[in-house]
C-alpha cells in the first residue's frame, strides 16, 4: 500500500532510523489502520506530478475532552 511507504519514509526522515522490526511492524499495522480510519477520522492527500508522489499530508481528526478551565473563566 503506498500510504504505508509514503507514512514509513515520513518517519524515516523525521525521527532518523528506524529499526527492521519497526519497519515491519508498522507494513504489518498500518493497512488495517488505514481501512478502518479512512474517510472517517483519517485523510490522506497527496500531490503528484505525473506518475510520482511530490508531496503528501495526513489529516487525523480527534476529539479531546474541554478542558476543566473553560467552565472555570
Amino acid at each position: 500500500m503506498e500510504l504505508v511507504d509514503i507514512r514509513i519514509k515520513y518517519l524515516k526522515e523525521d525521527i532518523g532510523r528506524i529499526t527492521e522490526e519497526e519497519q515491519r511492524k508498522m507494513e504489518e499495522l498500518l493497512p488495517p489502520y488505514f481501512k478502518r480510519h479512512l474517510g472517517l477520522d483519517f485523510f490522506p492527500f497527496i500531490a503528484q506530478e505525473g506518475e510520482r508522489i511530490i508531496a503528501s499530508a495526513f489529516l487525523l481528526i480527534t476529539e479531546n475532552y474541554i478542558s476543566m478551565k473553560y467552565f472555570l473563566r
